[in-house]
């Protein structure tokens, strides 16, 4: 999403708290903010602009559709801890059912999820919500999906091999203070 005002370029990752982004943004996003139930977990709140989703957008869209903005403005990102991102997207597809390590592994080489580090590049500045703004940013979306799951060593070897870049930066993150209020 764009936000001019604030000559910024927000990334939206899939479960790194980019509708609680979007509603903090609302007012100056480019374009029309939608917000409707996310399941029964919480509000799934996304940015459009001419009737097309920003959400889940990489940065190389915004650098080939948006040119000036991005060699212009400020990159930001959230992420999240590599493993508990995995497990609350599966989750989230999942809608609750109980989670199973073995269904878990099954989607992770069937469905193949994105990796967060395929979102960015290297102009990119990578916080996590919880960094950012922590006094005002709403959290739209805390539910039992980020309960504490065990997993075995194994599955987390396979993790860390898949995802390793992903795990690379999110060693990488720094508070980012850009209050709007």
């Amino acid at each position: 999403m764009i936000v001019d005002k604030l000559k910024l370029i927000f990334i939206h990752i899939p479960k790194c708290g980019g509708s609680s982004a979007t509603f903090y943004f609302k007012d100056l996003l480019r374009g029309v903010v939608k917000q409707e139930p996310d399941w029964n977990w919480g509000i799934n709140t996304h940015n459009e602009v001419n009737g097309e989703t920003w959400k889940h957008k990489t940065i190389h869209f915004f650098k080939e559709n948006y040119p000036k903005e991005y060699k212009e403005y400020r990159k930001i990102v959230f992420i999240r801890e590599p493993t508990m991102r995995l497990i609350s997207y599966y989750c989230w597809i999942n809608k609750g059912k109980m989670f199973l390590e073995r269904d878990f592994l099954n989607w992770i080489y069937t469905f193949k999820p994105k990796s967060m580090a395929s979102f960015i590049d290297d102009t990119c500045e990578l916080t996590t919500i919880e960094l950012f703004n922590e006094d005002c940013m709403p959290h739209l979306n805390y539910n039992d999906r980020d309960r504490v799951v065990l997993i075995s060593n194994p599955t987390l070897k396979i993790l860390e091999r898949l995802y390793a870049e992903d795990y690379r930066l999110f060693k990488l993150i720094n508070k980012i203070d850009l209050k709007i209020y």
